[in-house]
This record gives C-alpha cells, structure tokens and sequence, in this order.
C-alpha cells in the first residue's frame, strides 16, 4: 500500500498527517494571495501580471515594507512619484491605481471608499509637465 503524500495547505492552521503528526502550513504570501483573488474574480493572466508588477513596484518603492503597515500617505508619495519622477501617462496611473485599489479592498480587506477621488490624478500644466493630485491642487489655490 502506497502512503499519501503530506497535505501543503497554507492556511497558517496546523494539519495532521496520516501518521497524526501535526505541521504548521505556512500563510501565503502577499502575491500569492493577490494571483488568487484575481483568479477568483476571472480576471485574465495578463492583468494579473500587470496588477503583480505594480504591487510589486510600489512595495519596492517603500523599502520592501508590507502594504498592511502602509496607508493613503505612502499611497500619495508613490502617485507622486510615478508622475513627477518617472513621468507616466494618466492612463498607466489609472492602471497602478487599479492595481492597488484591487490589493488594498480585495486582498488586505481595507476599505478607502473616497480613494478613486483622492488618488486620481490629473494633468494641468502640459507644457511644464507638472502633475498635481487634490491635495497639491488645494495648496495652489
């Protein structure tokens, strides 16, 4: 009689083997977690990838903190970023904004119900390329 192979559940709870010995199933991680909600929603591979690849940038761009520690400052100083450093589009900002709002909401259970309103940016000076969020714009008068 051939033995079962050991079960690889990662809820994080202790599972018992055949044998009656427990193992602690490690947690998934963040990533892991994100792919999962993804694919539970029927998004397509490609926008899991892409939806990766932001989340991924914006925790390197904190120094690799997770994104449970973070909150609407980080979140600002990333958009900021992205617009004043690297210059992206409004559209490829919608996209990172996306991403995020979908890990935040979905995966880390965090609600910002007034988030797409606060986090949306705008182009207002195209031939200086300067960018501006709701805050900055308050501060301009």
């Amino acid at each position: 009689m051939q033995e079962t192979p050991p079960a690889t559940i990662r809820s994080g709870t202790p599972v018992r083997h055949s044998s009656g010995t427990p193992e602690t199933a490690e947690k998934p991680k963040l990533l892991d977690r994100l792919r999962e909600a993804l694919r539970a929603r029927h998004y397509s591979r490609r926008t899991e990838q892409t939806y990766c690849h932001w989340v991924k940038r914006f925790i390197f761009f904190h120094n690799k903190r997770h994104p449970i520690e973070m909150g609407e400052h980080e979140i600002n100083a990333y958009f900021t970023h992205l617009a004043v450093k690297e210059k992206v589009s409004a559209s490829t900002q919608n996209q990172a904004l996306s991403a995020l709002l979908f890990l935040y909401r979905n995966v880390l259970d965090r609600k910002y119900p007034y988030a797409p309103a606060d986090w949306r940016w705008r182009w207002v000076f195209p031939q200086e390329n300067r960018w501006i969020n709701s805050q900055t714009e308050k501060l301009l008068g």
